[in-house]
């Protein structure tokens, strides 16, 4: 079952951060997994009226979540729904039940006026799965971002 989460109260925590530290772990990106900076930002976000977040449950028991912002763009002013993360466990990677959270990210952006969805993967994992996912799912490629750890 998906689930918006419109009140950051009433998400479990516990699920969402060991999702979060499954998910960077497998990320292999430097430090340590910070879930309370985590949660800051989403109630930041929050606040302001701009967060899009979402949990999938199998058998009550988190599996998955999906969550961004909306921002306006910095050259257009247009709206853009960017993409924050996108966790799900391993298990509920094949087939729809992962990309059902995607499906509810996408027609939040649509009902918010976006006129752009901005999403991203990691290139060590998965990267020519994820690349073929989003290309038959009405994505292209319009950015490669580089990172210098300092």
């Amino acid at each position: 079952m998906i689930r918006r989460i419109i009140n950051l109260g009433n998400v479990d925590a516990i699920a969402l951060k060991s999702l979060g530290t499954e998910f960077y772990e497998e990320s292999k990106m430097p430090g340590e997994f910070d879930f309370d900076h985590f949660m800051v930002g989403l109630r930041l976000a929050e606040s302001v009226g701009i967060l899009g977040l979402w949990v999938l449950e199998e058998d009550e028991k988190i599996v998955g979540a999906i969550g961004g912002m909306l921002a306006p763009n910095v050259f257009t002013g247009k709206m853009i729904a960017v993409e924050s993360f996108w966790f799900v466990t391993e298990k509920c990677r094949r087939g729809i039940t992962g990309v059902r959270l995607l499906y509810a990210f996408i027609d939040w952006a649509v009902e918010s006026k976006a006129t752009a969805i901005h999403m991203a993967y990691m290139c060590n994992i998965h990267p020519e799965h994820m690349a073929k996912f989003y290309m038959t799912s009405g994505f292209f490629p319009h950015e490669t971002m580089y990172v210098r750890y300092l």
